[in-house]
Order: structure tokens, then sequence, then C-alpha cells
């Protein structure tokens, strides 16, 4: 029986710290537990039952209660037999499934991170590796038999060790920043950055000069607003549909008015006319049968159609509501006058002006006083009058 002094399940940052890993250290990470599994599980029965024995001298704690400790060393127990056990002709599961294992012997939640420093532990750990494969996490027992290289080759994850840590992306704090301030809204520069952290830790968003929690905030708020923006193109779908059919009926009325009063005026009407009233109700049936199309959608061309007519109303449906920009506030500068404005200006005056367009000067004379100029104090009136 292994004499080394019962261990304590608390010290996590030594096992972060000192956890060995292969030159693949971002995809392979090794326990630090020396042990074969046989040696390993008399290890863990013998910790356990240290546990239980030394806790139930406590006459102040409750009969039925099991120590914490030696429910992890019963979870780690547990994963170990699955492990190693002969129906099991693989040597390695899923991290989840093993995490599935180990919390049904804890009372409360368990922590992964928890978890994972509890199986690559040097005292009480499990002789295993834990491997990151095509996003998925998988736990090896160590061994002999199994060549781990071999394993991620058969899935299909590398060709050459050398070559994995030049694959990935890796980009500083200035070039992320300058990509996403290239963009031109700010509803663009946000999504960006959302998309940027949402693999990352908090440390790594902080070097990226990003600040964590308004990334967590922003990511929450666009969720909302996406759920609104699908609404939008639901709705652009209904009102595209809507207008089709409202012209559709437009369309059989007036080709319905042309036909009777062909039918009624034949004989009067001259054949000149008869020929451009034929004209106008082809060129209404050809938007009949083309709006037709875009109803029911028959065609390629009809779909591309329709679709961009769905999009355009979303759009416009979107900006109206402001869903991708800032709510409307008081700040900010007043909106200056346009040529639009000053011509509804100009004709409110004129509207007042009892001289109307008689005169060609600039100058607009008030009925009450001929001779008398409208002043800029004045405009605001006229405008309301009007």
């Amino acid at each position: 029986m292994d004499t080394r002094a019962t261990p304590v399940l608390s010290h996590r940052s030594a096992t972060r710290n000192e956890s060995k890993t292969t030159p693949m250290g971002w995809l392979i990470k090794q326990s630090l537990q020396d042990l074969n599994s046989n040696e390993c599980m008399t290890l863990l029965l013998s910790l356990k039952h240290q546990k239980e024995v030394l806790f139930n001298r406590n006459q102040w704690k409750q009969e039925n209660e099991v120590p914490k400790s030696a429910q992890q060393l019963s979870g780690l127990i547990e994963v170990l037999k699955v492990l190693t056990m002969d129906s099991n002709q693989k040597g390695f599961i899923t991290f989840q499934h093993a995490y599935e294992i180990y919390a049904a012997h804890i009372d409360g939640q368990v922590n992964m991170d928890t978890f994972q420093l509890n199986l690559l532990d040097q005292d009480h750990g499990l002789p295993i590796n834990i491997i990151h494969c095509n996003g998925i996490r998988y736990i090896v027992v160590k061994s002999q038999d199994i060549n781990i290289c071999n394993f991620l080759q058969d899935l299909g994850v590398v060709k050459q060790h050398e070559d994995l840590p030049e694959q990935r992306m890796i980009m500083d704090s200035e070039t992320v920043n300058s990509f996403i301030n290239s963009m031109d809204s700010e509803w663009d520069r946000g999504i960006a950055k959302i998309l940027v952290g949402i693999n990352m830790s908090q440390r790594e968003m902080k070097a990226l000069g990003f600040k964590p929690t308004t990334i967590i905030q922003q990511k929450e708020k666009k969720v909302e607003l996406l759920v609104e923006i699908g609404n939008a193109k639901l709705a652009a779908t209904d009102l595209v549909t809507l207008n089709i059919k409202a012209k559709i009926d437009e369309f059989n009325k007036e080709v319905m008015r042309l036909q009777q009063k062909m039918e009624l005026k034949k004989d009067v009407l001259p054949p000149l006319i008869i020929d451009a009233i034929q004209l106008e109700i082809n060129v209404l049936k050809e938007r009949l049968e083309y709006h037709n199309s875009l109803l029911e959608q028959s065609s390629k061309k009809a779909i591309r159609a329709f679709q961009g007519k769905v999009a355009r109303s979303a759009e416009s449906l979107v900006k109206e509501h402001r869903l991708k920009q800032r709510k409307l506030t008081t700040q900010g500068a007043k909106r200056k006058l346009d040529s639009s404005d000053e011509e509804f200006i100009h004709k409110c005056i004129q509207d007042r002006s009892t001289s109307h367009g008689r005169r060609h000067d600039n100058i607009s004379y008030t009925g009450g006083h001929i001779h008398s100029r409208i002043k800029k104090r004045h405009f605001l009136t006229i405008a309301n009058y009007r």
C-alpha cells in the first residue's frame, strides 16, 4: 500500500501550473499521477477509507452524512472503473461522460474545472491524458498499449505534430482593433467584438483591449435585438405578401373594367382606340402573371425577386424602429433647415400674403399692413397657421 500522505483537495493552482504537457500541449494535457491503473485504484480506495474513518470520529457530524472529500474520491474511483473495465475496449471516454459519472457521486453542483484538476492531481488523480479533438474533450488511460498520436491520427485531427501550433491564427490587439474600427456602423463593430471574444477568457479579452463585462452585457442585448430583427423579417414577409395580393386584385379589376368597356363600345369606338385598349389589357395581364409568380414563387427568378422585396422591407422596418441604432435623445446638434423646409416656409408666407404671385420681388406682404415685411420672428406663427 502506498505510504504517501493523505492529499488535500484544494491545491488547485499548483496542479494547474505543474501539470505536464506534451509538445502538443494545446491538444494534450497529462495527469501528474505516476501510478498505473491498478495501483491508483488501490490508493483511491485506501484514501476513501481513511477519510470515512476520520470523519466518523467527529461526533458532532450527522450520522448519515458523507464527507465531501470522500464523495470526490468515490467519483474518481467510478470514472477509473469505467475506463478500465473489460467492456470498454477503447480505453477512453468523453470528458462529458466522465463528468456525469463523477457528478453523480457529489452532493450539489460540480464545477468542470474542479473536476479536471482532480483528474490531473499528483496525489489522488487518475493516470490519464485529457485530449482536445474536433471541439470534444476525451479522457484516455495512460498505457503502453495505446499510442496517443496514433489515436489522434485515426480521428483525422493531425498529420504532423510539428505543424500544429503554427496552424492557430494569432493577432495582436492593434490588428484586431484595426479590423473592428474599419467597419462602418456601430452595430457591426459590436457584433465583431462579440464574435472575437466568444471563446476567450476575460484575461484574453483584456489583452485585446476589450472590457469583458461590457462584451457580456452587449451580447445579451444583441441577442434580444436579433430576435426582434427576426420578427421584423417575418413581418416584412407578411407585408410583401399582402402588397402583392392587393396589386393582383387591382390588376384583375382593371382588366375586367377595360374588357367591359371594350365589349360595350366596340361598335362605337374606332379600331385605333380598340387596339390601344387591347394593348393595355395585355400589359396588365403580363403584370398580373408576374405578380402571381411572385406570390407562388414558382421559379428561381421569382424566388429571388420575392426575397429581395422581403429584405428591403425588413431593412426599412429595422431602420424605422432603430433596432441597430441608438435610441433617440435630446442630446446632439439640432437639425438644420434644408431646401424643403425653406420651400415650406415660403409657401406658408405666400398663403398669408394678399399679394400672392402678382409681385415679382423677394418681399412678401401681409394683408393688414401691405408694406410690412415678414420677419424671422413671424415664421413660427405662420408655419403653425398653415
